[in-house]
């Protein structure tokens, strides 16, 4: 239990913290936990795949003796890096154009709200409270 907790828990004591192994738990936090790698952002990896790329073709003859055909591989490199960067601009475009309708959409849900407010008041002043639940009106008051 105590081998992968914190504080280099020893089987008996916690050597930083000094308590009993029964108790490290609830005064350490275990530090045995992996951490995720940080991913890059598209374009770092989008500029990081051109440079190498770029200078693979400059020194095709030193690296294409390390089993890449350098030709072959530069070419599909420069094909892929092209459609990942139309596939982002497509993207970024959709992404845009969802923001717009997000706007609309809040505008309209606003309107929405302020006539169904309206209604709400007008039918409560125009009809006994034994009728409001026809309208959808669960208030009692």
């Amino acid at each position: 239990m105590a081998a992968n907790l914190c504080c280099k828990a020893s089987k008996i004591t916690c050597t930083i913290a000094n308590l009993p192994v029964s108790l490290i738990h609830k005064f350490c936090k275990p530090t045995s936990m992996a951490k995720k790698p940080i991913r890059k952002s598209l374009s770092n990896i989008l500029h990081d795949s051109s440079i190498i790329s770029d200078n693979i073709k400059l020194n095709a003859e030193t690296i294409s003796r390390y089993g890449i055909d350098v030709e072959a591989f530069t070419v599909e490199m420069e094909a892929d890096l092209k459609k990942a960067n139309e596939l982002n601009q497509k993207q970024k475009q959709l992404l845009a154009e969802q923001k717009a309708n997000t706007l609309e959409l809040n505008e309209v849900l606003a309107k929405i709200v302020k006539g169904y407010a309206r209604a709400k008041k007008t039918v409560k002043l125009a009809e006994p409270q034994a009728r409001w639940k026809g309208y959808g009106i669960p208030d009692k008051k």
